[in-house]
């Protein structure tokens, strides 16, 4: 475990931490690319599962995850109220803690948002352009999912429903990585989208 401190470097691969504590910053990293690869291959296998899905299929569990979200609107509040409250004890400017904040209105919002994108038509398997070779062949470009899709945000927890609906629409799976003054309201967002179910 890592702690925030100061560090001294000791024996190679280890350091020293401010407070007396050893870290194997070697075993911690192998821990670390342990995890993004376990993590991966997860999101890989949900992204074949996401392809497989029908545009109704799609939209009926993007329409839920709307419903669920405002459903849950007291707990994401809840949640969302402690990461406001530490970001404005550590200081955090006036303008980054409004994006912070969530509000029965902004949680309206992004369940309005997450609707349409379920309005919107399904892109997957359009085929852009076909043409004929000189030998019959015919060549196109038909929409298909890109598999896993990564996406590092910031203190904005509007920004992980924003793009589980986009990915999720295009057949994708994500990987977030939402900065840590959300972290309590990104994850009760993501437990609610994750109690969906077809």
């Amino acid at each position: 475990m890592t702690q925030t401190a100061c560090y001294d470097k000791t024996e190679a691969g280890k350091e020293t931490a401010g407070i007396g504590e050893t870290v194997n910053r070697q075993t911690e990293v192998q821990s670390i690319q342990e995890m993004l690869e376990a993590m991966g291959q997860r999101a890989k296998e949900a992204g074949s599962w996401c392809a497989g899905l029908s545009t109704k299929e799609k939209n009926d569990l993007l329409l839920k995850a709307a419903d669920r979200l405002e459903g849950d609107a007291g707990r994401i509040l809840a949640a969302n109220d402690m990461d406001v409250k530490r970001a404005q004890e550590n200081g955090m400017a006036a303008g980054l803690v409004d994006r912070l904040r969530l509000t029965p209105e902004r949680i309206a919002g992004i369940a309005s948002g997450i609707r349409e994108v379920a309005a919107l038509p399904d892109p997957i398997g359009r085929v852009e352009s076909m043409e004929k070779r000189p030998n019959g062949l015919m060549i196109g470009r038909k929409r298909v999912p890109l598999g896993v899709v990564g996406v590092i945000y910031e203190a904005r927890p509007n920004v992980t429903a924003d793009v589980f609906a986009l990915t999720f629409k295009t057949g994708n799976a994500v990987i977030l990585k939402g900065g840590r003054d959300a972290a309590a309201s990104n994850e009760a967002i993501v437990e609610s989208l994750s109690l969906i179910h077809i």
